[in-house]
């Protein structure tokens, strides 16, 4: 059941193995973070967030959902997928203060398939650089009461800080390449662009190179 165990998020030099004990929990009560959140729910929604409430990893300053909806047909494996936000600590406690860190594509078993970023419009919030964001992701979670579902996140993010952190710098780059074509246009608002950089992982191979 979600919040049924409470393992403690690792440090930077031990995400690998912290990231193996929540997969070993989740093994042994036969569950994945997909199921975790949809606990409960009889029918999925396109576009409905999950849960309601939003993850809160026992803090105020990150937050996560979870969504489905309809996918191109290259990406036809996802489920469904996260969003990831972040503020900072001297933020208000406002919508707007939020920004998007990463979105994290699962298939149907719950398994993680790609990292990617988006333009502005389609989370909302505050538009961060890659480099302000990077210094957030340097102050990840380390609550010992979240869920196991939220632990799941934390460490994927602790494992691939490296990945995300290359990420966001492609995502500006693009940005930059696209501005140098556009005059007078607010291409955060552009709906013909959405996905700015993707990066697929294969955790099993992830978790042999670093345990």
């Amino acid at each position: 059941m979600p919040g049924s165990s409470s393992p403690v998020v690792a440090s930077h030099s031990d995400e690998a193995k912290a990231l193996f004990k929540c997969l070993h929990l989740m093994g042994k009560q036969q569950t994945n973070a997909v199921l975790e959140i949809l606990d409960g729910v009889t029918q999925i929604e396109q576009n409905k967030k999950y849960p309601a409430k939003n993850l809160h990893f026992g803090g105020t300053h990150w937050r996560a959902y979870y969504h489905c909806h309809a996918v191109p047909e290259q990406q036809n494996a996802e489920h469904g997928h996260f969003h990831i936000f972040a503020r900072t600590k001297d933020a208000d406690y406002e919508p707007a203060d939020w920004t998007h860190v990463a979105g994290l594509s699962v298939d149907n078993m719950g398994q993680p398939l790609r990292w990617f970023t988006v333009n502005q419009w389609v989370t909302g919030g505050s538009w961060y650089s890659a480099q302000n964001i990077i210094t957030l992701l340097d102050d990840l979670p380390s609550e010992s009461d979240i869920s196991l579902a939220e632990c799941w996140l934390v460490n994927l993010m602790a494992l691939y800080r490296k990945e995300i952190q290359q990420l966001l710098k492609q995502r500006d780059v693009v940005l930059t390449q696209i501005k140098v074509t556009r005059s007078n246009s607010d291409i955060f608002q552009d709906r013909n662009i959405y996905e700015l950089a993707q990066q697929p992982l294969n955790l099993l191979e992830k978790l042999e190179h670093n345990l």
